[in-house]
């Protein structure tokens, strides 16, 4: 697959975006489940994520490497709630 193919991607699995984040499709299951991170599914139940939720999963990834879930657990839901001022 080229670089062209990417970019008109609109969904992507679990197992390539557990392999973008270097971790198991587990966590990002995790995550899904934690943050209530809505993950579109196909007809056979695949998660597909899109663009925007890869982007939150990455964030939740690099804000937990340095803190424990509960707070960024505090930070998604105060962004949340800001962006929707």
């Amino acid at each position: 697959m080229d670089i062209q193919d990417e970019i008109k991607k609109i969904y992507w699995s679990i197992s390539e975006v557990a392999t973008l984040f270097k971790v198991y499709p587990s966590k990002i299951r995790f995550y899904e489940d934690e943050f209530n991170i809505k993950v579109r599914k196909n007809k056979r139940g695949n998660r597909q994520f899109t663009k925007v939720n890869i982007e939150l999963i990455g964030y939740i990834i690099s804000l937990s490497k340095n803190m424990k879930l509960c707070g960024v657990k505090l930070i998604i839901e105060g962004k949340a709630k800001f962006t929707h001022l």
